[in-house]
């Protein structure tokens, strides 16, 4: 049996790889199509599209959507960056029973204020350890 010239073997692999490396090039630089938009992480961990659906969803009722809403407007992500936007979802999302949201109007608020006191509180109750762990915190300051 007649042996194969290594020399075969390393232009196979040559091969390979300018394949792989054209292929990226150019799929990485396909452009999206005007209708859509790229999907990103929200802070949940959940992977979400446009903006503009987590805002329909929190208007049908969705207290996460609510809250990724917030998250996006809080980073400004795909929309512009708007801390007051960003508590009125978090609010909305806390009205819902959602901890993150009372979460997150309570870090906007910021955690000395009445109201981000509430709520924290408010986050407790719904079972937030990092939360209950704040308002700890926030409660022995006062004393």
């Amino acid at each position: 049996m007649r042996k194969k010239p290594i020399y075969l073997y390393s232009l196979v692999a040559v091969v390979l790889v300018a394949v792989g490396v054209f292929s990226l090039l150019f799929t990485a630089s396909a452009p999206i199509a005007p209708d859509s938009q790229p999907i990103s992480m929200s802070a949940d961990g959940y992977r979400t599209a446009q903006a503009g659906t987590e805002i329909q969803k929190c208007k049908d009722g969705d207290a996460n959507a609510c809250f990724n809403a917030g998250a996006k407007y809080e980073g400004g992500y795909g929309v512009p960056r708007d801390p007051k936007i960003a508590t009125e979802y978090f609010v909305k999302s806390c009205d819902m029973g959602f901890a993150g949201g009372c979460a997150g109007a309570a870090m906007l608020d910021g955690t000395e204020t009445v109201n981000a006191e509430q709520f924290l509180r408010k986050a407790c109750d719904l079972k937030d350890k990092p939360s209950c762990n704040k308002l700890a915190t926030v409660t022995k300051k006062k004393k």
